[in-house]
């Protein structure tokens, strides 16, 4: 399947943002109580760092919640065909996303969900290349907005890009998380240094998002370690800065 391009930016109106169960560095164990404890019935998923039979237990877990609906789903690069199928025929999953595959490529053949399928700019400058098979564009705004940040430091070019590929592209999904005011190390990557980051302090390291309020896609998900209290905050403060 080739690239969509698209002539125009994504229509405004009103976007959904999504409260999501992560699990960078918290039990996702704890997190899902919480979902069921608020009976939230539609959430974004990030499985990313658990491994097929931990991912098993997940999904026995999310069968036995509140959750009906999971329009976003993050893939993890080992996920196998059955695993989107199950997404799909029983949450309606209409939008996944992956990490460039020239950074981690993907060990099962998933194309026929690429249509679906969407690539994040992470880790590495997105290019047109990466897009190539796949639907379109993950818009991690808070990978975005660093790049915005670190202007004069060598990433005026890399922030340019990413917009020139966001005019083109489909953006089918996207990540939100905080940015802080200083720049800080990264927990998981030696010698990275960045602003974004996947727990929020302020409601106000969110205001980035103004910046980027014409490039929204239809799902918008919180990708944050903080807990459902908090990220129904986030939602609520979120919304009111795309949609208004």
């Amino acid at each position: 399947m080739g690239i969509i391009r698209i002539t125009m930016l994504n229509n405004m109106g009103n976007k959904k943002v999504l409260v999501s169960l992560t699990v960078i560095r918290d039990g996702w164990k704890k997190r899902l109580a919480e979902i069921n404890e608020n009976q939230i019935e539609e959430i974004a998923l990030f499985p990313t760092v658990l491994d097929v039979t931990a991912r098993k237990e997940l999904y026995k877990a999310l069968d036995e919640s509140c959750v009906k609906s999971i329009p976003h789903v993050h893939l993890r690069h080992d996920m196998e065909l059955g695993e989107l199928e199950y997404f799909v025929e029983k949450y309606g999953t209409e939008a996944f996303n992956i990490h460039p595959t020239a950074s981690l490529a993907l060990v099962n053949d998933l194309s026929k969900y690429s249509s679906m399928i969407y690539v994040e700019n992470a880790g590495k400058v997105l290019e047109e290349t990466d897009l190539q098979g796949f639907a379109g564009i993950c818009l991690d705004f808070s990978h975005w907005d660093d790049y915005f940040m670190k202007q004069g430091q060598g990433y005026d070019e890399s922030k340019d890009k990413i917009a020139r590929l966001a005019k083109n592209f489909k953006i089918g999904c996207g990540h939100v998380s905080a940015m802080k005011t200083t720049i800080h190390p990264d927990v998981g990557i030696p010698g990275r240094m960045h602003y974004d980051e996947h727990v929020f302090e302020n409601l106000s390291e969110f205001d980035y998002m103004k910046r980027y309020k014409q490039y929204m896609p239809e799902y918008i998900s919180i990708e944050l370690e903080n807990s459902i209290k908090d990220q129904l905050r986030a939602k609520e403060y979120l919304e009111k800065i795309i949609n208004n």
